[in-house]
């Protein structure tokens, strides 16, 4: 299955961007990252394909450079 990022974020500064990184969340092991990238906050949704994931292993999505943010979201979703 093909997955994809979707996120969007808003600010007060228009050249915000915040940052993601998605992750292997492995039980016990080193987690790794899979997928990185950027999603300026215009209000409008970025979307990015990722490919196919691990099977059985979860992720995580980590954000950053959120100051100034005042709304903003990033999930992993199956591509419809």
């Amino acid at each position: 299955m093909e997955y994809q990022i979707r996120g969007a974020c808003t600010s007060s500064r228009p050249d915000r961007v915040v940052e993601f990184d998605i992750r292997t969340a492995k039980a016990g092991g080193a987690d790794s990252s899979i997928a990185s990238g950027e999603i300026p906050c215009d209000g409008r949704e970025v979307v990015n394909g990722l490919s196919t994931l691990p099977l059985s292993v979860p992720v995580t999505v980590s954000i950053t450079g959120l100051s100034d943010v005042t709304y903003g979201y990033a999930i992993v979703a199956p591509q419809a």
